[in-house]
């Protein structure tokens, strides 16, 4: 198996997900993880209103960038300057998402992008599974099926923080999808 990471091997799903989901104007995007910034870039073809914050841990690629790890960053940044925040990561941005969910700044209705990457053993976050009811004990004894309730933890985690409506288009192993932070 190619465990091989491609950046945006959909970007076409990428830009889609993010274009249907949009505020109507003055877009004001926090891309944690940054790279390139090729999505972004596209979506501002068509539409001039957006402003982009990239989080990017080396300062080699130029343009409107933090440079630090997103980690660290999510825990101290006003985040109420944004109204979109982007998590296009490869694995699942767990980590992330606790650090925005517990940051006071966060506006109501700010919608956050996310990828969710799973393969069949890929590594699923413990502390998530935890959330979930799975604990060490049952991780130890059979880590397969816990790598197969990744998903389910994922959204369990997200109902937890008052999240009961995403919005998603799945290819392969690859979920891009969208939810609004409701408060």
């Amino acid at each position: 198996m190619n465990n091989r990471r491609i950046d945006n091997s959909f970007l076409d799903l990428k830009i889609k997900i993010r274009q249907n989901n949009l505020p109507q104007n003055n877009v004001f995007v926090l891309d944690a993880f940054h790279g390139e910034g090729k999505i972004w870039e596209e979506i501002k073809k068509t539409r001039a209103d957006i402003k982009i914050i990239g989080i990017e841990k080396i300062n080699k690629k130029g343009g409107n960038s933090i440079y630090g790890d997103n980690l660290k960053l999510l825990d101290i940044m006003d985040l109420s300057k944004y109204n979109v925040i982007d998590l296009d990561c490869y694995g699942i941005p767990f980590k992330q998402l606790e650090k925005i969910f517990k940051n006071k700044t966060i506006q109501k209705k700010t919608i956050i992008f996310y990828t969710f990457i799973q393969s069949i053993y890929g590594c699923v976050d413990k502390k998530l599974l935890e959330c979930y009811g799975i604990n060490d004990y049952i991780y130890n004894k059979c880590p397969s099926i816990c790598f197969k309730k990744g998903r389910d933890a994922f959204y369990y985690y997200l109902n937890l923080n008052k999240i009961n409506e995403v919005n998603e288009i799945t290819k392969q192993n690859k979920t891009y999808g969208c939810f609004r932070i409701q408060g």
